[in-house]
């Protein structure tokens, strides 16, 4: 992996110190990082395809991190493009920080029964693309009343680091009993 990233950020002129560019190649290259979903909107027949990449923008995010100030490479200036990691983690905190809001019967779904939703069920994927939606809706609004340029992965970090689950009471809930919603995949 590290040879093939290494690759694509010296060598392909049209991807070259790009983080949106090393998320595209690693999403067609390595199916662990395909996390893509279908959500119905309308009518049936109108489908949107949605592509989260949640583990490819993460590593994306880390390389920047890490070795951006030290690696030319590695210091892309596309990188306030990375959206929101779309997991159950920022749902959650999303919710608890009453920012999204869900149906009374997902609400029991998730929060009473901890029934598993289904890997990319419409219920599943609704949330996670909620959620990013709601970063970007909260970015721009901060983003208006303060003088620095606030990213998404920005306001993601803040967000897990300050009301995320190692905050909350044993059992993964807080004090208005919300939970995770819980689901098989490995996007994240």
């Amino acid at each position: 992996l590290g040879e093939y990233i290494l690759k694509v950020v010296n060598s392909h002129t049209k991807y070259k110190n790009s983080a949106i560019g090393l998320v595209s190649c690693l999403i067609d290259t390595f199916p662990a990082f395909q996390d893509m979903s279908k959500l119905s909107v309308g009518r049936a027949e109108n489908e949107l395809e949605l592509h989260f990449a949640r583990k490819a923008q993460q590593l994306a995010l880390d390389l920047y991190s890490r070795f951006g100030n030290e690696q030319d490479n590695f210091n892309f200036p596309d990188i306030e493009n990375i959206t929101a990691l779309a997991d159950n983690e920022l749902v959650y905190i999303l919710r608890k920080l009453r920012i999204l809001q869900v149906s009374d019967e997902l609400m029991n779904t998730i929060d009473v029964e901890k029934t598993k939703l289904k890997k990319a069920c419409a219920q599943e994927t609704a949330l996670r693309a909620s959620c990013v939606a709601a970063v970007e809706l909260l970015k721009s609004k901060l983003n208006e009343s303060l003088s620095e340029n606030i990213t998404s992965s920005m306001l993601d970090a803040y967000l897990r680091l300050n009301f995320g689950i190692k905050n909350a009471p044993e059992g993964n809930e807080n004090e208005d009993s919300l939970a995770l919603h819980l689901t098989s995949t490995e996007a994240y």
